[in-house]
C-alpha cells in the first residue's frame, strides 16, 4: 500500500488530536524527548535487525534499487513496559558500512546516540503520514496489540557523511499519556 506523506504544514492541519503535535513535529531525539515527557523506566525493545529488502516506498525515499537489501533495524520505545512507539530504521549498504561497527553493537540502545553524536550526521527532511490499518507498517507497529485507528508516523531522512539513512516512527496510543507528565 501506497502511503501519502505530508508536509509539516498539511499534517498540522489534518492531526485531529493535537496532543501529538509536541511529539510528533520534535526535531531533536524522540528517545530524549519522551525519557523527559514520560519519566517512566524507560526502555527499548529490540524486534528485529536484519539485512531485507525494504517497503517500496521506504527504497523510493532513499533512492535505492528494488533489488537491493538494506540493514533494517525495528524496536519498540517504551516505558514502564508501555508501548509508546515503533521505530523502523533503514540502512542502505553503503551508509551501514560507514557505522558498522556501532550499528551492530547499537542493541537496545538509541540510535539517536549514534546519529544526534555524529558532527557528519544530520536531518535532511521529515514528513507525515497517517498510517491505515491495513498497512504492513501498521500491522509491525501493533505488534500483537488491536486498536481499531489508524496511527501518525513520522519519516526522517538523516544522512551520515551525506550517505542516506530512513528513520520511521510511529506513535501508539499509549503516547497520550505521557503527555500530561
Amino acid at each position: 500500500m501506497k502511503l501519502h506523506w505530508h508536509n509539516k504544514n498539511m499534517a498540522r492541519l489534518r492531526i485531529r488530536d493535537k496532543a501529538l503535535l509536541p511529539f510528533i513535529f520534535h526535531q531533536g531525539s524522540l528517545t530524549n524527548l519522551i525519557q523527559q515527557r514520560c519519566g517512566g523506566q524507560f526502555e527499548i525493545e529490540l524486534k528485529s535487525e536484519s539485512w531485507r529488502f525494504p517497503l517500496a516506498d521506504e527504497a523510493k525515499s532513499l533512492e535505492m534499487n528494488n533489488r537491493s537489501c538494506a540493514f533494517i533495524r525495528e524496536s519498540w520505545l517504551k516505558s514502564d513496559n508501555q508501548y509508546l512507539v515503533y521505530a523502523r530504521t533503514v540502512i542502505p549498504r553503503q551508509t551501514f558500512r560507514l557505522k558498522s561497527a556501532q550499528f551492530i553493537k547499537l542493541g537496545t540502545r538509541p540510535l539517536g546516540e549514534v546519529l544526534f553524536a555524529d558532527p557528519s550526521s544530520y536531518r535532511s527532511s521529515m514528513h507525515y503520514a497517517m498510517i491505515p490499518g491495513n498497512c504492513t507498517l501498521f500491522r509491525a507497529a501493533l505488534g500483537s496489540g488491536h486498536i481499531n485507528q489508524g496511527l501518525w508516523a513520522r519519516q526522517s531522512l538523516f544522512y551520515i557523511r551525506n550517505s542516506p539513512l530512513l528513520i520511521i516512527e510511529v506513535f501508539l496510543p499509549a503516547i497520550k499519556q505521557c503527555m500530561q507528565n
